[in-house]
C-alpha cells in the first residue's frame, strides 16, 4: 500500500511540474517557448495544451492555437474563454460557421458575456449574414447600452443592408454614446457626411457634418478638401478659397500627411459635365512646371479615364493643355478654379457645337 501510495504522489508530481512549467511561460509572456511544448501536448493537461494554444494565438500560429484548443476539449478542459479563444482563431482563417459554433459553446457556459456575444456578431459579418449580425448587435446593445462597439456596428450592418434612412437616423442617434471624439464618433459622422452628400443630396447638412469633423479633428486636413469640394459642387468658389488657402498653408508648414507630399495635389471637385465626368485636382506647388490644376476626363457610361487637361499658367492668364487630342486653349482670365472649371465645361461645348458630335457620341470616343 505503501509503493501504490509513493508511484501516485510521483506521478502527481511529475504532472504538477509540467503543468506549473506552461503556466509559467504563460504568466510570463514567454510565448516562443510556450509554444515550442507544442511536441509534449498530448502527455500534458487540458489547461496546459489550453495555454500553449493562447501562446500559439500570440505568435499568431492561428492553425496551430485551433489545434491546440482541440486537443484540450478531447482532454476534458472546457471553458468559455477557450471557446471564445477557438472562435477568434476560427474567425482569423475565415472558418466562420464554425467560429459561430464555438462562440455558442462559449455562450452555453458562459451567457450573455459580451465579449463572446461581439465575437459572434463579427462572424455574422464576415460571413455577410447581416440579419443574424444585426440581431447579435442589437441584443448586445439591449443588455450593454453603453458598448459604443456594437451601437457603431447596429449603424454599420443597417449601412451594409442598404437601409439608408434607417442608418442614418442610428449614426446620428449614437453620436453622443460616444466620448473624447474617438474612432467611433469618427466614422459615425464620417458615413453621415456621406450619407447626406452622395445619397440626400441635403448639402447643407453634409456641410454641418463636416465642419463637426474639423472642429474635432483639427490637424487631418482630409476635411478642409472635403468641405473645398462641397462649395466647389455649389459654384461658391469665395467660400472655398480661404479653405484652400488653408490647405496650402498647411502644406507649407509640414502639417500634412505624407500622401499629400507625394502626389503634391488634392481633389477639389467632382462633377457631371454634358460630355464628361470630371475631377478635379489642385497643386499644393504651383512652382512645380506652373501647374495649378490638374482636371481629369472620364466617360460618364464607365467613368474610364478619356483624357486629362493641365491648366498652366501664362502671360495673359492661363493655358488649358488637354493632353488626349494636344488641344491647346487661351484664355484671357485670371487664373481662379472658378475660371478653369467653366472654360472645361465651354470648351466641350464649342467642340461639340462645331463637329455637330452629340453627346452620346462624345462618351463612346
Amino acid at each position: 500500500m505503501q509503493k501504490i501510495f509513493i508511484v501516485l504522489f510521483s506521478l502527481s508530481a511529475f504532472g504538477g511540474y509540467a503543468q506549473s512549467k506552461a503556466e509559467k511561460l504563460f504568466q510570463t509572456k514567454k510565448w516562443s517557448q510556450l509554444v515550442d511544448l507544442k511536441g509534449e501536448a498530448k502527455r500534458l493537461s487540458g489547461k496546459d495544451i489550453y495555454r500553449i494554444g493562447q501562446g500559439c494565438m500570440k505568435e499568431e500560429q492561428d492553425t496551430a492555437a485551433i489545434r491546440m484548443f482541440r486537443m484540450a476539449i478531447k482532454k476534458g478542459y472546457k471553458t468559455g474563454d477557450l471557446y471564445y479563444n477557438l472562435g477568434i482563431c476560427y474567425n482569423q482563417v475565415e472558418l466562420y460557421p464554425e467560429a459561430v459554433y464555438a462562440l455558442n459553446n462559449a455562450l452555453y457556459l458562459v451567457p450573455d458575456r459580451k465579449i463572446y456575444l461581439l465575437e459572434k456578431g463579427a462572424s455574422f459579418f464576415s460571413m455577410n449574414e447581416l440579419d443574424s449580425a444585426l440581431a447579435t448587435y442589437q441584443y448586445v446593445q439591449k443588455g450593454y447600452p453603453k458598448n459604443q462597439f456594437s451601437a457603431y456596428m447596429v449603424c454599420l450592418v443597417m449601412h451594409e443592408q442598404e437601409k439608408l434612412n434607417q442608418c442614418l437616423k442610428c449614426y446620428y442617434g449614437s453620436l453622443q454614446k460616444y466620448k473624447d471624439h474617438n474612432k467611433f464618433y469618427r466614422m459615425s459622422l464620417e458615413s453621415i457626411v456621406r450619407l447626406e452628400w452622395h445619397n440626400n443630396k441635403r448639402l447643407d447638412k453634409a456641410e454641418t457634418g463636416v465642419k463637426k469633423l474639423m472642429a474635432a479633428y483639427p490637424s487631418n486636413f482630409e476635411y478642409s478638401m472635403w468641405l473645398t469640394q462641397l462649395y466647389h459642387e455649389q459654384n461658391l468658389f469665395e467660400k472655398a478659397k480661404p479653405v484652400v488657402l488653408s490647405i496650402n498653408n498647411a502644406y507649407s508648414d509640414q502639417k500634412l500627411s505624407n500622401k499629400y507630399y507625394e502626389k503634391g495635389n488634392f481633389l477639389v471637385d467632382a462633377f457631371e459635365s454634358e460630355f464628361f465626368y470630371i475631377e478635379s485636382y489642385q497643386w499644393f506647388r504651383p512652382e512645380k512646371k506652373n501647374i495649378y490644376y490638374t482636371i481629369f476626363l472620364f466617360s460618364p457610361l464607365n467613368h474610364n479615364p478619356n483624357g486629362k487637361f493641365i491648366v498652366q499658367k501664362t502671360s495673359v492668364g492661363y493655358t488649358l493643355f488637354n493632353q488626349k487630342p494636344n488641344d491647346f486653349v487661351e484664355v484671357e482670365k485670371e487664373l481662379t478654379y472658378e475660371n478653369a472649371k467653366f472654360s472645361v465645361i465651354e470648351f466641350f461645348q464649342q467642340k461639340a457645337a462645331n463637329t455637330g458630335i452629340d453627346s452620346n457620341t462624345q462618351n463612346n470616343e
